[in-house]
């Protein structure tokens, strides 16, 4: 499944999704390509500076997508950036016998209307733009755009040099 597909999965609401999740393995095309994301790799340093200082504790860190991102993303052709917007990343890190780490990553977001229209100014002054189109549960209304989470999976084994 591509990001064309999820996306026509969540504007269509298209599917039998269990409460309303996706959940992506290993090997999914969207998994991969999500690798290389900026929120994703500066949580993967973060995890790899705490092995260097002798620590194992978790990463969590939150990317935020914003105006720049926006136009970042339309300019460089960044489907990932433009699909996902804000999402969150953990990294559980554990030791391996072998002296090599393996690093257990979750990304989670939803996808919704007010994500993809926060384009006004700030009126609330809550820090982030204001959504043109509020969120609403899939099937309801004229099912269009229900809010679905995505949960990504996958385990990256590094090593570090003393």
């Amino acid at each position: 499944m591509g990001w064309g597909d999820l996306t026509h999965i969540w504007l269509y609401e298209l599917g039998d999704y269990k409460n309303d999740v996706i959940v992506f393995g290993q090997n999914a095309k969207t998994t991969n390509d999500l690798k290389h994301q900026e929120g994703v790799l500066r949580a993967r340093n973060k995890a790899i500076q705490n092995i260097s200082k002798g620590s194992l504790k978790s990463i969590q860190d939150t990317w935020v997508y914003g105006q720049k991102e926006f136009y970042e993303g339309i300019q460089d052709g960044n489907v990932v950036t433009s699909f996902l917007g804000s999402y969150n990343t953990n990294v559980n890190i554990s030791k391996n016998k072998d002296g090599s780490y393996n690093l257990n990553f979750t990304v989670t977001n939803t996808t919704g209307w007010e994500s993809g229209t926060r384009l006004r100014k700030d009126n609330n002054h809550d820090g982030q733009h204001d959504a043109i189109i509020p969120n609403k549960m899939r099937g309801e209304g004229i099912r269009l755009g229900g809010n679905i989470k995505e949960i990504w999976k996958w385990t990256e084994i590094v090593r570090i040099k003393d």
